[in-house]
């Protein structure tokens, strides 16, 4: 992704690349623990105490999949917008090479 940025402008683009992971990371984080502790229904004695934490778990763990699964469904996308400029440039050098040599 950074391979497209023009070499001035690649600090900025691997700064904004690294705050991006960092909030995405954050607000992964928030969504997934008020899934695990928000979820339960503050119930206190040990009887009820097993479901209730088992309940969240599995509602964190089923959020985490869904965040997992978007991440690699956005990461399986981006190879091909790449591949596909990368295989544009090289043919449009060949057709200067070829207009010049």
């Amino acid at each position: 992704m950074l391979g497209s940025v023009p070499r001035d402008q690649a600090g900025t683009a691997d700064g904004a690349l690294i705050t991006a992971q960092r909030i995405g990371a954050a607000v992964g984080i928030a969504v997934i623990g008020t899934e695990l502790f928000g979820s339960g229904s503050g119930h206190s004695s040990s009887a009820k105490l097993l479901p209730s934490l088992t309940h969240t778990a599995q509602s964190a763990t089923v959020v985490n999949l869904a965040f997992v699964l978007a991440a690699w469904l956005c990461a399986f996308g981006l190879p091909r917008a790449l591949a596909a400029e990368r295989g544009r440039g090289k043919h449009v050098m060949r057709i200067a090479a070829a207009r010049h040599g």
